[in-house]
């Protein structure tokens, strides 16, 4: 396996998409001609590609600076750094964490780890989709159902994908898992492996 793989394997990370419209971001589309010679025996290659408008995401790191590896990242982070220029998908999309004031968006949490959560709260970012989701379940529930209390408004959403969690070794792919992201509020007592409460926002965050 690669060397960075091997060092940062086990690192827990929670990831939160920011400006979405209700956990989606806008999209739009891109068509061109490969007009090299090489690429086109047959004729042109038409080719048309779909694009994410300004991606953004919060990711929330859980590093032990005892670590050399982790410290060696905690101050990559803080000061800007890296080995590679960072992109999103393509080499000319590359990625940058300033914001919008032209400041390092790096920044540290107080956090705690815990087990259950209490109601009324939100999830920074998005969390494993281990339980059946349900909106207002008042009435006791059989122990895979987890309830999140529905908040007021027209603008409360649930969105759900398939991404990447971990990588099988012996297959050599990813091990694909469904997930979640919601404003919905917490119910009391929704029990998720990695569950820490981010006192400075009052939210929860799943790192996995």
């Amino acid at each position: 396996m690669p060397e960075y793989y091997q060092k940062l394997k086990d690192l827990l990370i929670g990831i939160e998409p920011l400006g979405t419209e209700k956990g989606n971001f806008q999209r739009t589309s891109v068509k061109y001609t490969n007009t090299v010679g090489y690429a086109n025996q047959d004729g042109n290659l038409l080719i048309e590609e779909s694009m994410l408008i300004k991606p953004a995401y919060r990711c929330y790191l859980l590093l032990n600076i005892q670590e050399l590896e982790h410290k060696k990242l905690y101050g990559y982070l803080q000061d800007g750094n890296a080995e590679y220029i960072p992109y999103l998908g393509k080499n000319e999309y590359q990625a940058s964490w300033i914001d919008k004031e032209g400041e390092n968006s790096f920044r540290q949490y107080e956090f705690e780890r815990i087990n259950r959560t209490s109601a009324g709260k939100e999830f920074a970012g998005s969390f494993r989709k281990s339980f059946i989701v349900k909106h207002n379940l008042n009435e006791p529930v059989e122990e895979e159902y987890n309830p999140f209390e529905l908040k007021p408004g027209p603008e409360t959403f649930m969105y759900f994908e398939r991404i990447p969690t971990s990588f099988d070794n012996i297959l050599s792919q990813y091990k694909i898992e469904p997930v979640a992201y919601s404003n919905l509020l917490t119910a009391e007592g929704i029990t998720l492996p990695g569950l820490f409460y981010l006192r400075d926002l009052d939210k929860y965050v799943q790192l996995l």
